[in-house]
């Protein structure tokens, strides 16, 4: 699937916003990466707890 392109409407929805947003301005670039990081580093942290409460070291250790 191209860059771009989801089958789901309000990932599609999202994906445009914040392509809108970014192309405002540097600062607002920023702002979205900013965005996007912290919800990579907040969904690795929810891995890592289920990891940790299911006693999978070798995926924590990964992590």
């Amino acid at each position: 699937m191209p860059s771009g392109d989801y089958n789901t409407q309000s990932i599609k929805t999202l994906y445009d916003n914040l392509i809108a947003k970014g192309e405002q301005s540097k600062v607002d670039t920023l702002h979205v990466r900013c965005m996007v990081e912290v919800v990579y580093v907040n969904d690795l942290n929810d891995k890592l707890r289920v990891a940790n409460n299911s006693s999978a070291s070798d995926l924590v250790m990964v992590f």
